[in-house]
């Protein structure tokens, strides 16, 4: 039986080029660097508001928001006065993962923005919900009304089963030693007591947000580690956001001569955190990197770029941006990688768009393109003799007509807590 040519989809919130080229320059990424020469890059033209939620909806869509439904960080409950995360059934268009699920064709997906509450695929769905820090963080920073969030909730994965599985990987965190964090920032004796003072995150503490980002990175990370291994599916993709957050509370300890007022002390310990965050990710890249050979298809992107916040530190700065010296806020441009026997190897494009991403998955894959789509096939990154072999085509639409019905899935209270717990053998 011939060997399926599989595709690993590695997804990194707010990732830039301007970091990593010089790194992969200095020799600190190798695995990026291995695979950019044999790839296509490009810069990838993002959406604004530059929200997350919208925009990964966007990039598995290849539909603008106002299409697909998800737009904004957050939603109201119908009928009462709570306030929750973005949830799948709102979704109204089909995802790569929903299309391309089908008897003989398997998808794993880990982390992705509004996945919960799991669909039903060929192969596994761990959602976004089902990371216990993550779902803290986002409560915590959105000021969500929602308290159940912070508890397991049934569909969290799919199959349900899977959530006992990975259960361990996200809860190890109780026991996070946090002078780990010493291969991103050089600590002291009083950082230590700092993080061990904080038992959640505290966005006024950046050394709180590295500490928890981190912690939730890991958590997919060995959560999709064990599912891989275990479904070995054809296509997988993977979401970490925890670059993001860093260069948020970071970027003025890298560039301390852009914003006033940045202790030369703490630009010295802390200057590096950035940078080594993406060494850790070109890291865990190398572990996903493992699962596949050399025929295989490798894609990385992300939603945007990120830079300076200019505001930080002066009196225009307002909200959040009195706390995040790293901003996303103008659009930035994110990065694209394609890597595969199918990609020009070497080759640099333009006019890449989030909106561009599920179109050029579908074409890889010899499925049509659908009309209602907003994106394109970036037909620029295939090798000629595979576009000839596998013309483009089209198709009205992907998604069933009843898709998405409106209502937010409100999280589960106690009693569902309780049932789950008891489902997965943990209490009488």
């Amino acid at each position: 039986m011939e060997k399926k040519t599989k595709t690993f989809i590695f997804a990194i919130d707010g990732a830039t080029w301007d970091i990593i080229d010089p790194l992969i320059d200095s020799g600190v990424m190798p695995n990026m660097a291995a695979l950019m020469k044999k790839g296509t890059k490009a810069g990838l033209t993002t959406l604004t508001p530059t929200e997350s939620p919208q925009i990964w909806t966007s990039i598995a869509t290849g539909a603008r928001p106002e299409k697909h439904g998800i737009e904004s960080f957050m939603v109201k409950v119908p009928g009462t006065d709570k306030t929750t995360l973005p949830t799948s059934n709102l979704r109204r268009k089909s995802a790569f993962w929903n299309i391309l699920s089908s008897p003989d064709y398997s998808v794993g997906v880990v982390g992705w923005w509004s996945t919960f509450p799991a669909e039903r695929v060929n192969g596994f769905i761990i959602s976004d919900h089902a990371n216990y820090y993550k779902k803290e963080i986002l409560k915590d920073c959105l000021e969500l009304t929602d308290n159940a969030l912070c508890a397991p909730e049934p569909k969290e994965t799919f199959p349900e089963s899977l959530y006992r599985e990975i259960e361990p990987h996200i809860r190890y965190a109780y026991e996070f030693d946090n002078s780990r964090l010493g291969r991103f920032v050089q600590l002291g004796g009083e950082d230590l007591k700092r993080l061990t003072a904080y038992s959640t995150l505290s966005r006024d503490e950046c050394l709180s947000v590295l500490k928890y980002v981190y912690i939730y990175d890991e958590s997919f990370r060995r959560s999709g580690l064990h599912a891989l291994k275990k479904f070995q599916p054809d296509l997988f993709a993977v979401f970490l956001a925890g670059v993001d957050a860093v260069e948020h509370h970071f970027w003025k300890f890298m560039e301390p001569g852009k914003f006033p007022g940045v202790p030369s002390e703490l630009a010295e310990r802390y200057g590096k955190a950035i940078e080594n965050y993406y060494i850790y990710l070109d890291e865990v890249l190398g572990e996903f990197l493992g699962f596949y050979s050399s025929g295989d298809r490798v894609i990385i992107l992300s939603d945007h770029g990120h830079g300076p916040n200019v505001d930080y530190g002066t009196n225009r700065a307002s909200g959040y941006w009195k706390i995040a010296s790293g901003t996303h806020e103008h659009g930035p441009d994110g990065i694209l990688l394609l890597s595969g026997p199918e990609f020009r190897e070497g080759a640099v494009i333009s006019g890449a768009s989030v909106l561009d991403i599920t179109p050029t998955l579908l074409a890889l894959h010899g499925k049509p393109v659908g009309e209602d789509m907003d994106g394109k096939v970036l037909s620029g990154a295939f090798k000629s003799a595979f576009l000839e072999k596998n013309p483009v085509s089209t198709i009205e639409t992907h998604s069933p007509k009843d898709m998405g019905n409106y209502v937010p899935v409100e999280s589960g209270g106690e009693d569902e807590y309780k049932n789950k717990l008891r489902a997965l053998g943990y209490i009488e």
